[in-house]
C-alpha cells in the first residue's frame, strides 16, 4: 500500500506493510559485529524517514546513495526518552525490498576531492541590487563551483563563482 510521509508522520499505517518513494541520503552499515543490519535515511517530499534495513552488503548500499528508490516495509515510530515521538522509522526485511528507479547520476567515489579546509569556507560578500538596496551575505563554498547566500529561508539566491 502506498503511504506519503503525511500518512506516516500523523500515525495513520503504524505497524503495516507500506511503500514509500524517496532519495537515499546515506547508507551505513552498523558497526556492531553480530547483526546484519543497515541503517537508510531516505528523502522524501515530505521528509526524512529512518530505515532499518536486514541484510544488505556493502555493494548494496553503495548503489543506494543517492539513488531515487521504492521501499517496502513496515512504518513505525521513533521516539525519544521521553516517548515522544520525533520521526518515522520503517523496518526492512530483505535487499528485495528495496527497489530502486533511478540510479545516482555519478558514484560517490567518483567525484573530485577536496581537502577539508575548502569544503565550508565561507566569505562575505556585499551584493548590491537595482537602485539603492544592497544586502550584506555570508556564500558558502560549495564542491561543484555554486554558492547559496545565507538568507531567510523563503528567499535563497544561488551564484556561480
Amino acid at each position: 500500500m502506498p503511504a506519503t510521509f503525511d500518512d506516516l508522520i500523523h500515525v495513520r499505517y503504524d505497524g503495516v506493510l507500506v511503500s514509500v518513494r524517496g532519495v537515499v541520503r546515506t547508507a551505513d552499515k552498523r558497526s556492531d559485529q553480530n547483526t546484519m543490519t543497515s541503517d537508510l535515511l531516505l528523502l522524501t517530499e515530505g521528509g526524512t524517514i529512518k530505515v532499518l534495513a536486514d541484510r544488505f552488503s556493502a555493494k548494496e548500499l553503495e548503489a543506494l546513495l543517492d539513488a531515487e528508490v521504492e521501499i517496502t516495509g513496515v512504518a513505525g515510530g521513533q521516539f525519544d526518552g521521553k516517548t515522544q515521538m520525533r520521526g518515522i522509522q520503517f523496518s526492512v526485511s530483505s535487499p528485495a525490498d528495496v527497489k530502486i528507479l533511478k540510479y545516482a547520476s555519478a558514484s560517490p567515489w567518483s567525484l573530485p576531492l577536496i581537502p577539508m579546509d575548502q569544503i565550508m569556507t565561507g566569505i562575505m560578500l556585499r551584493i548590491v541590487r537595482s537602485g539603492s538596496e544592497s544586502r550584506n551575505c555570508h556564500i558558502l563554498r560549495a564542491w561543484l563551483g555554486s554558492c547559496a547566500s545565507e538568507r531567510p529561508k523563503e528567499s535563497v539566491d544561488r551564484y556561480q563563482y
